[in-house]
């Protein structure tokens, strides 16, 4: 079994997991840690794009009881989060989705919807969407693989519907996910699937650039590595949280939410 040092370590360095999964981890590491707070503002840093590590760090920071709230909290989510999203669906009526990255959000989702085609973004340069192909395929889905770049067009020419996770969603009701979310949802018809830990009462997002070599290219160029892009939220139809489902400019509904189970 990893030590505590080596599974924050691995929390740190993963790339390819959503948010909700990392947290759910982060949560138990630093429940045996000597300084939680010090420990949490280090995972923030390696993750400062997803919101949920800024809730961890203020949890940690303030008492081992708010940490033990938040991971009650996230056990409880799920269910009710996975449960609205996939109504939700049914009462639209959607039967073909598309998505992009590894969301457990949106496996969630769709492991209880009746949603039966799926097209898949592959999510460079990390490549999270295989990892999703292959999580729907193994529920029996029809599922459909295709560069991030094809994913607009044929979503649009398969009459799908866009179902994405976010890392933030922010106060003016922009959602923060995935580069390859902003083409979708300009294409298609885009719903985001959470949860109230992606709240951040803010209008920006911290904006990191990564390692060109991972692109592969080298040349007389600029090269520009972005895992996450701003969506606007006049391109965003819904956004479902735990047992609600609001428009971008209804936002604040759900930030009442959050701040009545966390007293935040």
């Amino acid at each position: 079994m990893p030590s505590r040092k080596d599974l924050l370590t691995a929390i740190k360095r993963d790339r390819r997991r959503g948010a909700f999964e990392l947290l759910s981890e982060a949560i138990k590491a630093l429940m045996e840690s000597p300084d939680p707070c010090s420990d949490a503002e280090e995972l923030l840093q390696a993750h400062p794009e997803m919101a949920p590590f800024i809730h961890l760090k203020e949890a940690a920071c303030s008492s081992m009881k708010a940490l033990r709230k938040l991971e009650d909290f996230l056990m409880e989510s799920r269910d009710s989060l996975s449960r609205t999203c996939a109504s939700f669906l049914e009462e639209q009526g959607v039967e073909v989705v598309s998505t992009i990255s590894r969301s457990s959000s949106v496996l969630n989702c769709l492991s209880k919807s009746s949603v039966s085609k799926v097209i898949v973004g592959e999510s460079r340069p990390g490549y999270e969407g295989v990892y999703t192909a292959q999580a729907l395929a193994d529920l029996g889905l029809d599922v459909t693989l295709v560069v991030d770049a094809l994913l607009p067009s044929i979503s649009k020419e398969e009459g799908a519907v866009g179902l994405i996770g976010a890392d933030r969603v922010l106060i003016n009701g922009d959602v923060v996910n995935k580069v390859g979310s902003y083409p979708l949802a300009l294409a298609v018809k885009t719903h985001v699937v959470a949860g109230l830990l992606k709240l951040v009462p803010s209008r920006d997002y911290p904006k990191v650039f990564r390692e060109p070599e991972e692109l592969g290219h080298e040349g007389d160029f600029q090269v520009v590595n972005l895992y996450f892009e701003r969506v606007p939220h006049y391109h965003v139809h819904t956004i479902v949280f735990e047992d609600l489902v609001v428009r971008p400019v209804e936002v604040r509904l759900a930030f009442r939410k959050l701040n009545s189970i966390l007293g935040t």
